[in-house]
């Protein structure tokens, strides 16, 4: 590569990392120029976020992390594992990192890198934050132990059952969802959990909790889930749940919601 075109590289490398300081921290720009940076992923790249690691400025710390989360090699699919780059290094950063954070936005920041980066030694580190008192952190450990290899892991299932009652909506619906839709656990106690959360006040985590069941195919969903058929329609997330209920194919023509509930009281009657 000549050097009018390294220079090119690391000029756009120098915008990018502006782009991902400005506005709020979940607005669009900053977070378009965090996913610009995944797709670059360059020794360059890596170097300008271990910079940032160490920063007194807690937004840096955390774009750091969002940034060394996902670094894919150039030109590379994140759905090929092959081509994401320098993540070993990447945990040893984060992992050091988590252990001096006191700032929720960038500890919330480096616990989700932790569930990207998948490596399992991260969930006995994850979980301690499963009582933080930021609300923020507590949705980052869900969503964290809800990704990839975790949720079925011993101490993610504990932690996810806790964060299944969180004050917080969002904490909850992700918590039942990585749980029970990701993940496989399965037992007479988490099935309870799932149908309390049938009347959780948030919408979300009832349709999780539904699809959670679904997937289980418990025969205890029918009755409250023609119900919310009734009342919310043919929502993809109660659309799924009486799929798996019922067993259905996958390839079945799309139905309204009566011809759901008419299939499910005819599979179970006492449900009627």
């Amino acid at each position: 590569m000549g050097h009018g075109r390294v220079r090119a590289l690391l000029e756009r490398i120098d915008s990018l990392y502006a782009d991902t300081l400005k506005g709020g921290y979940d607005d669009d720009l900053p977070w378009k120029a965090v996913r610009a940076l995944h797709r670059s992923g360059s020794h360059a790249v890596f170097v300008r976020a271990v910079a940032w690691c160490t920063s007194p400025n807690p937004l840096k710390r955390a774009r750091a992390a969002d940034i060394l989360a996902q670094l894919l090699k150039a030109g590379g699919d994140r759905r090929r594992r092959a081509e994401w780059m320098f993540r070993a290094e990447s945990y040893d950063l984060i992992t050091r990192m988590l252990k001096e954070e006191n700032d929720p936005y960038a500890l919330g920041s480096e616990i989700a890198a932790l569930g990207h980066l998948d490596n399992a030694a991260a969930v006995p580190l994850v979980t301690k934050f499963a009582k933080h008192p930021d609300e923020n952190v507590r949705f980052a450990v869900a969503c964290a132990l809800g990704s990839y290899s975790f949720h079925d892991l011993p101490l993610s299932v504990d932690a996810l059952r806790e964060l299944m009652e969180d004050t917080d909506q969002n904490v909850r619906d992700w918590a039942i969802f990585g749980l029970g839709v990701q993940g496989n656990a399965d037992s007479e106690e988490i099935r309870a959990a799932f149908l309390h959360h049938l009347d959780d006040p948030f919408l979300d985590a009832r349709i999780e909790a539904a699809a959670a069941l679904g997937k289980r195919h418990d025969p205890r969903l029918a009755e409250p889930l023609i119900r919310m058929l009734k009342k919310d329609g043919a929502l993809n997330g109660l659309v799924e749940a009486a799929k798996e209920l019922l067993e259905l194919n996958e390839d079945l023509p799309d139905w309204f919601e009566a011809e759901y509930i008419d299939a499910i009281e005819t599979r179970f009657p006492t449900a009627q």
